[in-house]
């Protein structure tokens, strides 16, 4: 029984931590949070994608996405990607503090080659 009670928490704090695939969106805007800020420690930055017509924010770093920080050339990529016109984004989230969606991947495509 013991077993399988730790077999059975393993499993769902697997499933709780597994990353959550959005679907290809528009990215609306970047902010990338300084460490002037008084936002600082609460994040490092955040994505707006508007995803079937509604805006989803994703958040990076501070204590809302604590271990969720991203390089700076992961957001060279966001920065490049806000300047691409038919550019769209994937992002995969995990849950963090308060609700917010936590950037663990981003996947770029072309448009026209998204499947109509």
């Amino acid at each position: 029984m013991k077993r399988l009670s730790i077999l059975l928490a393993l499993l769902l704090a697997t499933s709780v931590m597994a990353d959550t695939d959005a679907v290809y969106g528009e990215l609306i805007s970047i902010d990338v949070v300084t460490s002037g800020s008084n936002l600082f420690g609460i994040r490092r930055g955040e994505a707006v994608v508007r995803e079937n017509g509604i805006d989803v924010t994703y958040t990076w770093g501070g204590n809302t996405c604590p271990g969720r920080n991203l390089t700076p050339e992961e957001v060279a990529l966001l920065q490049n990607a806000l300047l691409a016109p038919y550019l769209r984004i994937r992002i995969s989230h995990v849950n963090g503090a308060g609700g917010n969606l936590c950037i663990v991947r981003m996947a770029f495509v072309n448009e026209k080659y998204l499947a109509q």
